[in-house]
Parts: structure tokens; sequence; C-alpha cells
């Protein structure tokens, strides 16, 4: 969740193969084994439960993580050419002001938009966290 996924998959690719994947790593079907890849999750479970595979986690500093989520994520448009979770965007823009289009004030947008995750963080309204910008402790705790 924003803290090098790309990263790390070119990294472990290249260990495998001598190379970085040509591409988003995100879209690589061979060559690699990732839960998306239905012939790959027998060998993921076996690998998991026997205690083959290591885990590991990272952890990014918390403000450059929920910046990037808020650009990536919320200004941004995503690799299939549409906003983040469909309507997301639009209800930022009604409840909470969020200026996403043309020549906006950043600065005023990413605020409401702390404002925006932090409600969804203690209060779980208007919606539950999303994992982009929720606390990394509970995603290394699983």
């Amino acid at each position: 969740p924003k803290c090098a996924c790309s990263t790390i998959g070119q990294i472990m690719y290249y260990s495998d193969h001598g190379e970085f994947y040509d591409g988003d790593i995100h879209d690589a079907t061979g060559g690699i084994h990732k839960w998306s890849i239905e012939s790959s999750q027998d060998k993921l479970t076996a690998a998991v439960a026997g205690n083959q595979a290591y885990t590991f986690t990272c952890v990014r500093n918390p403000y450059t993580r929920i910046l990037s989520a808020f650009f990536d994520k919320i200004c941004g448009i995503q690799r299939n050419g549409q906003r983040y979770r469909g309507k997301l965007v639009p209800l930022l823009v009604q409840k909470y002001g969020i200026e996403v289009e043309g020549d906006f004030d950043q600065i005023a947008s990413f605020r409401r938009f702390l404002l925006f995750a932090r409600d969804t963080v203690k209060f779980r309204k208007p919606m539950d966290p999303d994992i982009h910008w929720s606390g990394m402790a509970g995603h290394a705790s699983t």
C-alpha cells in the first residue's frame, strides 16, 4: 500500500531473471508468482503453509505516503483510464470540496483530503479507510 510495491516486484523479478520486467510489474503474467495468477495460487499456498516463504514489510514515511496517495489515487488517472474507486473523487468533490481538475489549489485540496482520510480512519465514514492511507500496523500484522 503505497510502499514500493512496484520497486520490490521489479527487484524480485530481477533476482530470478537477471533483468527487470519490461513494463509495469503489476501486468506481468509469467515469470513471477502472484495471487492474481490462478496457476500460482496452489504454489503460493503450499509455500506459506510449509513455512517456505519469507515474510517482510516496508514502511514508508507517513507524510510522503499520504501525499503520494493523494496525487496518485485522488488526482491521477489509473492505469485502466478511470478514476480510483469509481465514484470516490466525485464524493470528495461534493462532501469535502476537493478539487482535482485544471489549475487547482493543490495545498487546499490536500488539506481537505487529509480531513477525509482522518474521517475514514477515525470514524470509518464516509467509508472504511483505504489500504493506501490506513495505518501500516494493521497491514504488518496480517
